[in-house]
């Protein structure tokens, strides 16, 4: 028997992410350090908009976002909630730790690609992981960086971590 299709409210998300710092706030508040309790004091003081945009960023398994990645359509004000969060210090610029972990996120055919337009000596047979490392050795940041000037990835991940 097919189980009924279940309908969320549009910020299911934001909602639990509310009630699970509530909760660890209100029942661990003698666990939390510094950090911890500033985040979770940024992140109230954040508009909903942001609110939603960090939670949709922290809920995937990707390093780098660009703006085009978070347009949903629950998300009024995609431009001025990512300004708050830059403001906020939640979300920061790509930099170069983050050059493993964003080869890492891209598909294989995107590898491959990345893999022929800098003369990368690549097979399609490798494995993604193989594939990954040598274009972390051969490709520098700076190359990856400039395909995603608008990338931003998401802060404060210890303390998100932590909770």
């Amino acid at each position: 028997m097919p189980r009924p299709q279940v309908s969320l409210p549009p910020l299911y998300y934001v909602d639990h992410f509310h009630e699970m710092i509530d909760f660890v706030a209100a029942t661990c508040a003698g666990l939390l350090g510094e950090a911890e309790r500033a985040f979770i004091r940024d992140f109230r003081a954040l508009d909903a908009w942001a609110q939603c945009l960090y939670v949709r960023m922290i809920n995937r398994r990707k390093t780098a976002f660009r703006p085009a990645d978070l347009a949903y359509r629950e998300i009024g004000d995609l431009h001025g909630g990512l300004a708050a969060l830059t403001r906020a210090g939640f979300v920061r610029p790509l930099d170069a730790r983050d050059h493993r972990a964003v080869l890492s996120d891209l598909p294989k055919p995107d590898l491959l690609a990345l893999a022929k337009a800098h003369g990368v000596a690549a097979r399609a047979a490798w494995s993604k992981p193989q594939l990954t490392a040598r274009l972390f050795e051969a490709v520098p940041f700076a190359a990856l960086a400039a395909a995603q000037t608008d990338a931003i990835v998401p802060d404060r991940r210890d303390a998100v971590d932590f909770l």
